[in-house]
């Protein structure tokens, strides 16, 4: 009788740990279409996460209304969006990378070569634009790693995103060579106790504002 109930605890776990949400979607096809269906993944589809995240930024599995499945890499489509209570919770989109940055392994950690990725969008709205990714980094010995989130702003006008880097002085002058235009801008890159985490949304909202004004 013990040995039957640990074995349904553990099944209880087990199923507990791999259940998996049919969640409402959509998607943007690259010829400007939009397609409703359902999108599989295992946390509330009104808060991600990182698990969600890690395989959202690379690629998708999506059942359109008919009942296809299609698997989609950020190269295949504009992006996505998943609902909840029928409303836009959140939103995807591919993002091209440059040159440079497929060339810069060391932000991955790996071998692999990523041309394009889905950016989680933080702020969508707006000249410059604020994105996430999430990847899983592997320890050089192979005996572990960890997820990693990486921030990436991209302007309307460039093809291509940047990856924010860490906090420091390599942040700062990225920052200034990116956004130094905008005087506001520039005034709190330049105070030597500014803080990526909490200054982003006060940077990109500012960069905005000024540029509406301007143009």
């Amino acid at each position: 009788m013990t040995r039957y109930i640990v074995f349904l605890i553990a099944f209880l776990i087990t199923n507990f740990i791999d259940a998996k949400n049919e969640v409402p979607a959509i998607v943007y096809t690259l010829d400007g279409d939009t397609v409703s269906g359902t999108l599989t993944i295992k946390s509330n589809p009104c808060k991600l996460s990182d698990k969600d995240l890690l395989h959202l930024n690379h690629s998708i599995q999506f059942t359109d209304s008919k009942g296809e499945i299609h698997n989609y890499t950020p190269s295949d489509i504009k992006g996505f969006a998943i609902l909840c209570k029928g409303k836009v919770a959140n939103s995807f989109t591919s993002l091209h990378l440059s040159e440079e940055i497929i060339d810069d392994k060391s932000w991955i950690g790996t071998s692999d070569t990523l041309k394009a990725v889905f950016g989680h969008v933080i702020i969508g709205n707006g000249f410059l634009k604020q994105y996430t990714f999430t990847g899983f980094r592997f320890v050089p010995t192979g005996t572990g790693g960890g997820r990693f989130t990486l921030v990436l702003l991209k302007k309307d006008s460039e093809p291509n995103p940047i990856i924010v880097k860490d906090n420091g002085k390599a942040l700062r002058k990225q920052l200034l060579d990116y956004l130094g235009d905008c005087p506001k801008v520039k005034t709190i890159l330049e105070i030597p106790a500014f803080s990526a985490k909490k200054g982003f949304k006060f940077i990109v909202s500012d960069y905005n504002t000024w540029h509406n004004s301007n143009n």
